[in-house]
């Protein structure tokens, strides 16, 4: 078992498979690293989401480009087939790594039953460490608390700054998927962060919810409508950390004229003028 905090996803999936070759001369020469490495990215959501989802989707697909993988790409939103189509495509024997991210816990029932009929199949479990005492799997953690706790800071000054778009108010918010580990990491660094720049700042937290699935991560509409009600509470910015559904707080940013702080990836392009900045996790 090996755990990691580094981002570079396929620097580990090289590494995880037990090759030397360096990832950086690979990478300069577009020379492929084995061309025999066939790889699985499965997904428990949609791609599309601008973000955390579509970055790991990137990543495998540069590494087809550059380092010669052979890669399947499947996006399940339906967390009823999780376990059985996972199963199944390990069951060809086809994939020598299949990565996932089992920070749901409908993901991480799925896997389990997969460490359990396939023990020796290697997994890449990216952003969770659930199955870290697995000899056949690597892990990858992120220091999301970090980037957060720079977000809450950003958040806090602007907030009592005399920029244009805000309130007035000492009061930011986020809007997060679920009550899950790795999302009230992002909460935990994004308060302190706030609190610590001014300890006066209140800062309101709510979740969409939902099962883990689309309803969950591409819910857009509960996003916005999330977004809005920090907004309506005199909120000055609002972090997304909810996927797609994130979105709607940026399109609510844009509409009413506040500020947001994006989440994976680079997010300003999608409300100039009212994303102050981004957390982005490279999954890639």
């Amino acid at each position: 078992m090996k755990r990691f905090t580094l981002i570079g996803t396929f620097a580990l999936l090289l590494a995880s498979l037990g090759m030397s070759a360096s990832v950086g001369r690979a990478a300069q020469t577009h020379a492929p690293a084995h061309k025999s490495t066939s790889v699985l990215l499965y997904i428990g959501g949609s791609f599309g989401d601008l973000g955390f989802l579509d970055s790991a989707h990137a990543g495998v697909v540069r590494a087809q480009q550059k380092l010669g993988v052979s890669a399947k790409i499947i996006g399940q939103a339906d967390p009823t087939q999780w376990q059985t189509q996972l199963l199944t495509l390990a069951a060809t024997r086809k994939y020598d790594l299949i990565i996932v991210t089992t920070d749901d816990s409908g993901m991480a029932t799925a896997v389990k039953a997969l460490t359990v009929r396939y023990p020796q199949q290697r997994i890449l479990d990216f952003d969770d460490n659930t199955f870290a005492s697995k000899s056949s799997v690597t892990t990858i953690l992120y220091r999301q608390n970090e980037g957060s706790f720079l977000a809450g800071a950003l958040a806090a000054m602007v907030a009592d700054s005399h920029l244009k778009y805000v309130t007035g108010k000492r009061i930011i918010g986020m809007v997060g998927g679920q009550q899950i580990q790795v999302i009230l990491d992002f909460k935990d660094g994004f308060v302190q962060g706030a609190k610590t720049v001014d300890p006066r700042m209140q800062v309101k937290v709510t979740y969409v919810g939902g099962s883990g699935g689309n309803d969950t991560w591409a819910n857009k509409p509960a996003g916005a409508r999330l977004a809005r009600s920090l907004y309506d509470q005199g909120a000055s910015v609002v972090y997304q950390v909810a996927g797609a559904s994130g979105l709607g707080v940026l399109d609510q940013a844009k509409a009413i004229g506040r500020y947001a702080v994006g989440v994976d990836s680079n997010q300003d392009a999608l409300a100039p003028g009212h994303v102050i900045g981004s957390v982005t996790k490279r999954v890639d």
